[in-house]
């Protein structure tokens, strides 16, 4: 069964125990909140349907508060009670909605941006000045390990210098933890300029 069958499968078991109490998770109290709706951790919700959008949005649900409007989220975003008939399959659903969502989200996050840095394997110290020197120039956020009894693997950075040279972008894998050194984080513009100059980034050495 592929996903969009057991999203359908799913959607037509919870039609069938409708309507059914659950909870807001911390993020939807947030964005409810932003909306004016007076809500809270513990504020008991009342599914009144479900409808699946398909794999891009998942399954959607239709809730209440007493007297109050119907608001639409994802069945993500609510906490079902472990005595719910179909708690295992709701759970099962969340942990791998979650996990899609990640996976999608870091698709779109840029080679060499934060969430998603360069990964490099080098075989000596040498080596590794080296790549670390074009990652910081272009400034790319980059993790470089040394493993020298593995083949050096510079791939993700040769994309990044010259992408029209590959039919599609490579990929590879952590380099060892125990070698490792990561790109410098970035210094945010209202934080202490760290020349110990005593004033803020952006008002000292941010444009030099």
């Amino acid at each position: 069964m592929d996903i969009k069958e057991q999203y359908e499968e799913l959607t037509k078991r919870l039609k069938e125990v409708l309507p059914f109490t659950t909870f807001p998770i911390s993020e939807l109290v947030q964005e409810l909140r932003r909306k004016g709706h007076s809500i809270t951790l513990k504020t008991e919700l009342i599914v009144k349907d479900v409808y699946n959008s398909g794999d891009v949005s998942g399954i959607f649900c239709m809730i209440e508060q007493k007297d109050d409007e119907a608001i639409a989220c994802g069945l993500t975003h609510l906490i079902i009670s472990s005595r719910h008939p179909l708690f295992k399959e709701i759970t099962d659903y969340q942990k791998e909605r979650s996990k899609r969502i990640k996976k999608n989200c870091k698709k779109m996050v840029k080679l060499g941006k934060s969430g998603n840095p360069i990964r490099i394997r080098v075989n000596n110290k040498q080596r590794m000045e080296e790549v670390v020197a074009i990652c910081e120039k272009n400034n790319w956020k980059f993790i470089c390990g040394i493993e020298p009894d593995k083949e050096e693997d510079i791939s993700e950075l040769e994309y990044m210098l010259n992408p029209k040279a590959f039919s599609k972008r490579p990929k590879m894998t952590k380099p060892n933890i125990e070698t490792m050194i990561k790109s410098k984080p970035t210094i945010g513009r209202n934080e202490p300029c760290p020349c110990g100059s005593g004033l803020k980034y952006k008002k000292c050495c941010l444009n030099k």
